[in-house]
C-alpha cells in the first residue's frame, strides 16, 4: 500500500426508502461523513432527493457540528440506463442531478455546516472513499500542524 495507512470503514446503508429518511437525521451528527448515493436513471426522482438532501442539511444535528460535515455524491446507473432507450429518456446527466440537488447553493450558504468533498459518477465507490480517505488524512495533517 505504498507506506499508507489503510481506512477502516463502518458504513450505514440508511436506504433511500421513505421509512428509514427520519433516521438520518438523527444519525448525522454522529458520523464523520455522508455518502449520498444518487440513482441517475430515475430523473423523476430528483426532486425527492433534494428535498431529503436539504432536511438532511438543515438539521439541527448537521449545523451543531462543530466541523462540517463531509458529503461524498455517487451518482449511479447512467450507463444501464443508457442502454435502454426508454430509460435513456428519463435518466439526468451529471449537470442535471448537480443542479436538481442544489450543491452550488449547498457549498454557497454559509449557514450550512457541510462541505462537499468529492462529486463522482459511476459505480466505482472506490473512487469515492479514496477521496474521502484523502480529506481525512489532509485534515487529520492540518489539525496537528496547528492549522485547523
Amino acid at each position: 500500500e505504498g507506506g499508507r495507512e489503510r481506512t477502516r470503514w463502518q458504513i450505514w446503508d440508511m436506504s433511500g426508502q421513505p421509512d428509514h429518511r427520519p433516521l438520518w437525521a438523527l444519525y448525522a451528527g454522529q458520523v464523520d461523513a455522508v455518502v449520498f448515493v444518487v440513482d441517475l436513471s430515475d430523473g423523476d426522482r430528483i426532486a425527492i432527493a433534494y428535498k431529503e438532501l436539504k432536511t438532511l442539511v438543515d438539521c439541527a444535528r448537521v449545523r451543531d457540528r462543530v466541523s462540517a460535515m463531509p458529503l461524498v455524491f455517487c451518482l449511479t446507473k447512467r450507463a444501464k440506463a443508457e442502454r435502454h432507450p426508454d430509460a435513456a429518456r428519463r435518466c439526468l446527466t451529471e449537470d442535471e442531478a448537480r443542479r436538481g440537488l442544489g450543491i452550488d447553493a449547498f457549498v454557497a450558504d454559509p449557514e450550512a455546516n457541510v462541505e462537499v468533498v468529492h462529486w463522482h459518477c459511476g459505480e466505482d465507490m472506490d473512487a469515492a472513499l479514496e477521496e474521502l480517505s484523502l480529506f481525512f488524512a489532509r485534515n487529520q495533517q492540518a489539525s496537528s500542524a496547528g492549522g485547523v
